[in-house]
Formats: C-alpha cells, structure tokens, sequence
C-alpha cells in the first residue's frame, strides 16, 4: 500500500523521503519539481460561468470555503499578527479574537472547507472573492486549467478536489471538464 506523507516543512519531507511521495494542501511551495514521484495536491475552487463575477452568491458558497484556508492557515501556522496582512485580515481576526480564548481554535475551523463560518464572511465582505483566483483554482475554465498546468509543472502528479457549496455535483462536473480537455 503506497504511503503519502502531509508534509508541510522540511522535517516531514525528509521523512516523506523514505516512502512514495507528499500529499500537499494549498500550496506546493518548498517541494522542488521532481523530487517526488508522486506528489498529490488537495485543492478547492469552481469554474465560473461565463460572465459570472467572483463576488456572486454561487461562487461565494462553492469557493469561498477553499478561500478561507487562507485564513486558517496563516493563523495556525503563522499567528494573528501574519492574518493581518491578507485583504480582510484585520475583520476576520477581530472576529475571531471576539470568541472566548478558549473557543478560538475550534472558532476558527467551524465549516472549515465546507462553509464560510463567521470570521469567513466578514473577511469575504471585504474582498468579495477578489482572493479566489490566488487561494484557490478558481476562474474561467481556461484559468482553472491554465493553473492547474502550473502546478504540473511544480510536479504534481495527482489532483484531489474537495467540492463545497448546494450543488457538489455541478462542481465536479466543471471541474472534471475544465481539466480534461
């Protein structure tokens, strides 16, 4: 059975070195291309319609959730300080620092990659899916796949897509689609 290590720093490389590659979420950054054979990377989006905005209603159910890691992961890995720095970063962490101490970290992660929470949608109230494109693999059918090739070219070997919003099937439908042509 083939063994992927979730390796976000070099130590959890090295030991994905001695089995059969990374499984990777959000970013590749740090993994040289052809250093793994196989290297798996967890993602979320949508394909938009045409002439459909980022800040509309459906995109914000179906991407914004993906977009929120950003979020999550900054102040996990990062701390308070570095959320500050991202657009909406300030309303998302005033959200958040509301919460009894105690609450904070399950605060955080409430419909994590499955729903925008509370600190998700004040931060989205100011960007308005304007991170989408960057955070995600959001964007036009040709963008989608136009990313999706950038991130062959960093070595991903495999793509594993985590649909969010009312309608899963629409999502991988598109999805399948826009990176099967």
């Amino acid at each position: 059975m083939p063994i992927l290590i979730g390796a976000l720093g070099p130590k959890g490389r090295a030991i994905a070195e001695k089995f059969d590659g990374v499984f990777a979420a959000t970013t590749v950054e740090g993994i040289e291309p052809g250093a793994f054979d196989w290297v798996a990377f967890l993602y979320w989006g949508t394909v938009l319609d045409q002439d459909e905005s980022l800040d509309g209603e459906r995109v914000r159910l179906a991407g914004g959730p993906g977009g929120a890691i950003a979020y999550h992961a900054t102040y996990e890995l990062a701390g308070a300080d570095a959320v500050l720095t991202l657009p909406g970063g300030k309303e998302w962490l005033a959200t958040v620092m509301a919460l009894p101490e105690n609450e904070r970290h399950l605060g955080v992660h409430v419909g994590h990659c499955i729903h925008l929470n509370k600190a998700d949608e004040a931060a989205w109230a100011v960007t308005g899916g304007s991170l989408l494109p960057t955070t995600t693999l959001t964007g036009t059918a040709a963008e989608v796949r136009a990313h999706a090739e950038q991130l062959a070219e960093q070595g991903v070997t495999e793509m594993v897509y985590q649909p969010a919003g009312p309608n899963p099937r629409r999502e991988l439908e598109t999805m399948y689609n826009a990176l099967s042509k």
